[in-house]
């Protein structure tokens, strides 16, 4: 089968596929949950997955956007969870286009390293179980 992945691209998605053999099944029922499991996001953060986009000046990996599809794929293919692909897609697009791209040096400076290191981000609060009508 031909790629079009660089030699570095496709090590780092076997990488995050043998992360996801490895780190995933015990988590079968993610997709019954409203939160991914603190010790799973951190894991992520610990194999270098949620600061793989965000320059090493700040703790990341400094690695390509095309990583970002290669471990988003590799995720979802090992993983089968397309929520926690999501989130994690969210958590790569608002480190690295947002904050690293916008903010202020003291901004990136506050948020980055943790960011890349992966203690979990503040919940959102939970959906209403019974929203009202519409007006």
């Amino acid at each position: 089968m031909a790629t079009a992945l660089d030699r570095e691209s496709a090590d780092w998605m076997a990488d995050v596929m043998d992360f996801a053999r490895e780190q995933l099944p015990p988590e079968k029922r993610l997709h019954q949950l409203n939160i991914i499991p603190k010790n799973l996001w951190q894991s992520m953060g610990d194999m270098g997955l949620l600061g793989q986009s965000i320059s090493p000046e700040y703790r990341g990996l400094g690695k390509k956007a095309l990583d970002i599809s290669v471990s988003s794929l590799a995720l979802a293919m090992e993983g089968g969870n397309l929520g926690l692909c999501v989130s994690f897609l969210i958590h790569q697009l608002v480190s690295r286009f947002i904050i690293e791209a916008m903010g202020t040096e003291d901004q990136k400076n506050t948020y980055l390293p943790d960011t890349a290191a992966g203690p979990p981000p503040a919940p959102l609060p939970p959906p209403e179980p019974h929203p009202p009508p519409p007006p």
